[in-house]
């Protein structure tokens, strides 16, 4: 599959909070036919990149795999699942457990390069672009990317019929429950608009600077969400994958993880992207913790369409 070059190069302005440190953008690195779209789109962002914190270095963990280290990847997993007391297996594709890097070590691999590591891309996040065109101020354009993130979440959960419950935390986070037929479901995807009054957070949230949409035409200045870490927080979290496993018998057709990531993609447009570690996990809702354990790749979601980090075969 050929990939047009056209996805998130950005360029290098400054735009630095008076209260922050001064914010580097991360330098265009140009597309390269031999790693995944993935991969590519990942590059324009601290998802590859290693950093430091106090004496420590972090290297990024992310990258692609080949054919042959997925498929050992899944029998590892099993076979450590297997041996482990301290993991319980629920159903087909899930597995009770606080934490996978407990399976050991042993032929695990990338396995455990990901889940014990301390670095950024261990975690999934938002990536979004808008032109400063759309918005005169950061706080303006961080609450209307966060309001679109949200009621296309809702909007792509009611094609199916679920509801959305919406639950005011009183540390200022907006949480959410998926209602089916009188069922409920932990949804995810909250967020904090309580921080939003805060002029640091919002600022230090947003990063403007110029992008393109292809290496030629570089259409002048954006706000940018998620192509560094360096933010106070998520303004908007994913979405649980607690409804699409345990629900899996409710009998609502197409009604699968990837399916409504690619619809809800769709509705976002090519500006937004959701990247993914693998063997990502969901607390059901009492708070029990789940691994998904045929989440075998990273990957990110973008315009409808699910793109893996997947070594490309010549």
């Amino acid at each position: 599959m050929k990939y047009q070059k056209t996805l998130l190069p950005f360029a290098a302005i400054l735009l630095a909070a008076c209260s922050s440190k001064p914010y580097e953008p991360l330098p265009i690195v140009e597309f390269d036919n031999e790693k995944s779209i993935a991969m590519n789109i990942a590059n324009q962002t601290d998802l590859t990149k290693d950093y430091e914190r106090g004496m420590e270095t972090y290297k990024s963990p992310l990258r692609d795999l080949s054919i042959k280290e997925i498929e050992d990847n899944k029998a590892n997993f099993k076979d450590a699942v297997s041996a482990s007391s301290a993991m319980k297996a629920v159903g087909v594709f899930r597995l009770l457990t606080g934490d996978i890097g407990g399976l050991g070590s042993v032929g695990m691999g990338y396995i455990n390069d990901m889940s014990r590591s301390k670095h950024y891309a261990k975690s999934p996040r938002w990536i979004a672009v808008e032109s400063v065109s759309k918005y005169p101020n950061s706080l303006d354009a961080t609450i209307a990317i966060q309001e679109k993130i949200t009621q296309a979440i809702i909007e792509t959960f009611g094609e199916y019929g679920v509801e959305i419950e919406q639950i005011e935390k009183s540390n200022g986070y907006t949480d959410h429950v998926a209602l089916y037929n009188g069922i409920r479901f932990q949804a995810g995807f909250g967020g904090n608009k309580a921080m939003l009054t805060n002029e640091s957070f919002y600022s230090d949230t947003l990063r403007i600077q110029a992008t393109s949409l292809n290496k030629e035409d570089v259409s002048g200045l954006s706000y940018t969400l998620g192509l560094n870490n360096t933010t106070k927080g998520f303004i908007v979290l994913g979405v649980s994958k607690h409804i699409f496993y345990e629900g899996s018998d409710l009998g609502i057709d197409d009604f699968t993880y990837d399916i409504y990531m690619e619809k809800l993609t769709r509705k976002l447009g090519g500006n937004y992207y959701y990247y993914e570690p693998n063997y990502t996990a969901y607390r059901d809702i009492n708070g029990k913790k789940y691994t998904i354990t045929n989440d075998h790749t990273p990957k990110i979601y973008t315009n409808g369409k699910r793109y893996d980090f997947v070594e490309v075969v010549k």
